[in-house]
């Protein structure tokens, strides 16, 4: 290899660990968000085999391994090869973000529809008025895009790649936005939920009142009639 080769391989290197270490919080923050605590084991299999790629890499890099035995046991040149390795490191460290962005979403649609369960439609319109587009679109979103991602893990394509892992976050970063206004709203949703209640009580009283006293009436009516 030739020393724009190496610059080119560096460069590769230098992307690669910058998304390797979002990739590695994005596993963390996978484990947190998870009320049950489930430990992604597919997303560290990614990483472990991210790294694994790194290291086949840089074997030849650092002439561990010598470039033309490369080639004999590859068929292909020291630096395509360490670039192929690069590409793969890169495709399972995608796919480790689509098993970390799994769990986040699938946790917030769960935590999401556990806090709606308190509340009635009448409420939730209330108080925000534009809920079908601010609140039930992103969670059928993220409930959706959860599905489709267990679907399309051996997408080869780069830019694919990228798109759906540009797409799951997206995902992710609304349904954050969903759970923070349901929080931010929580006081006057409890408050309008409450003074409706007891609006429906009255009501049911109400309506329970009337029905005694024309019960009372059609009785004393038909004694009269004996």
């Amino acid at each position: 290899m030739d020393r724009r080769d190496r610059e080119t391989l560096d460069a590769s290197y230098r992307e690669l660990v910058g998304f390797y270490f979002q990739v590695k919080e994005l596993v963390a923050a996978s484990e947190t968000e998870d009320s049950e605590q489930r430990l992604s084991l597919s997303a560290i299999s990614e990483l472990r085999a991210a790294i694994d790629h790194v290291m086949r890499a840089h074997n030849v890099l650092y002439g561990l391994v010598q470039e033309n035995d490369i080639a004999t046991q590859t068929g292909l040149p020291a630096v395509e090869y360490c670039g192929k390795n690069y590409d793969k490191a890169r495709g399972h460290l995608y796919r480790a973000g689509y098993d970390a962005y799994d769990i986040i979403i699938i946790s917030l649609v769960q935590e999401i529809r556990r806090m709606l369960r308190c509340l009635s439609l009448s409420a939730l319109y209330a108080v925000i008025p534009d809920a079908a587009e601010s609140v039930m679109a992103p969670l059928e979103e993220g409930r959706s895009l959860a599905v489709q991602a267990k679907m399309k893990k051996d997408i080869e394509s780069t830019s694919q790649e990228r798109q759906q892992f540009l797409a799951c976050e997206q995902a992710a970063k609304r349904l954050y936005d969903v759970k923070h206004l349901l929080d931010q709203k929580g006081k006057a949703l409890i408050d309008f939920e409450k003074a409706h209640r007891k609006e429906r009580l009255k009501e049911r009283v109400i309506n329970l009142l009337l029905g005694a006293i024309v019960g009372a009436g059609i009785t004393a009516a038909a004694t009269l009639l004996l």
